[in-house]
């Protein structure tokens, strides 16, 4: 059945990714370490926004109604095989926290579904490998707004760290020393790619005084206290966990008054309705209550989540499939 099929298919992923990763590990350490020294941001045009996404009604808001004429395209930077080789350390099984197969492109995912053998799964970290690259100048600029804010030696926990790959991120040299990273996910068979990696990007250098701790739990019952994160990262956790309501109250229950919540998520299409119909059909047709949803609303979710403020964008990625709608920002406490 699809049940057996979607086993399979993870095992594979996860056989066929760490091998890959542990081929190129060393291949990638000196360019992605140069990469991380210099966190790329966005040359004009590189990103455009198309909207801001509903608001608490559910309406969309004023002035953003009419559909958009091109998703975004992303373009420019270093070359393909270049930004390939710093990325591929950033290999596994939910190396963005969604590498499920739902999420990937309708022809490849069911091709991934079936796979009969390694070879034919790894299609799934690959996938995620360009993913991550064609994301990577936004999602910089995202953490160059995050890493100022920040006070000296801050708490950040990431919800769903997988393997780690925002470690490309807080590796700048812009990010403050003595940060205590706290990663929690629903399994601990990354932890040490996510080691790996925080030690490829430099958080780990003596001299950063960084510390990096990967603790089991599910975003709907955080194992951490009230009010003790400066930071808490959610980048595509949201899209597989079963309440999202209760996981952006438990995130809202842990930060600091003040503290952000930054968020990345891939979200039901709002310029699209074929393609928000497709997406819902797709949303785990076995009724089953885990696994990556495609048809949520995530911003509006956030919204009603009982923060400050919320500052989010709407926008579109191109070639992607079901993932090309998503949001980003920040949510203060």
């Amino acid at each position: 059945g699809s049940s057996s099929k979607r086993g399979r298919a993870s095992r594979a992923c996860r056989s066929g990714g760490q091998a890959l990763l542990l081929a190129c590990a060393g291949l990638a350490a000196s360019s992605l370490a140069s990469h991380a020294a210099s966190v790329p941001t966005p040359s004009p045009g590189l990103l455009s926004r198309v909207g801001h996404g509903p608001d608490r009604s559910g309406s969309p808001r004023p002035g953003h109604s009419a559909p958009v004429s091109q998703p975004v395209e992303i373009r420019g930077g270093p070359s393909s095989s270049a930004l390939r080789r710093q990325f591929l350390p950033l290999l596994g099984v939910g190396l963005a926290g969604c590498a499920c197969a739902a999420c990937a492109p309708q022809e490849a995912r069911a091709e991934a579904m079936g796979a009969p053998d390694p070879a034919a799964a790894l299609f799934l970290p690959m996938w995620m490998v360009e993913y991550e690259q064609a994301v990577s100048a936004k999602k910089a600029a995202l953490f160059d707004r995050l890493l100022p804010t920040l006070p000296k030696e801050p708490t950040i926990y990431e919800i769903g760290m997988g393997s780690f790959p925002n470690a490309l991120y807080l590796g700048s040299p812009k990010a403050p020393k003595g940060m205590k990273v706290v990663g929690i996910d629903a399994v601990d068979d990354m932890e040490s790619f996510a080691q790996q990696n925080a030690r490829l990007t430099g958080i780990l250098d003596e001299d950063r005084g960084n510390s990096l701790t990967l603790v089991r739990g599910v975003a709907e019952s955080l194992p951490v206290e009230d009010k003790v994160a400066d930071a808490v990262l959610s980048t595509l956790s949201l899209c597989s966990v079963e309440d999202p309501e209760k996981a952006v109250s438990e995130m809202r229950r842990i930060l600091k008054p003040g503290g952000r919540l930054l968020f990345w998520e891939h979200v039901l299409s709002e310029t699209d309705p074929d393609l928000a119909q497709r997406q819902r059909r797709a949303s785990n047709p076995t009724g089953r209550k885990d696994g990556c949803r495609l048809d949520r609303r995530t911003l509006e979710t956030i919204r009603a989540g009982g923060f400050s403020k919320v500052d989010g964008d709407y926008f579109e990625l191109q070639d992607f499939g079901f993932v090309n709608p998503t949001v980003s920002g920040f949510a203060v406490a």
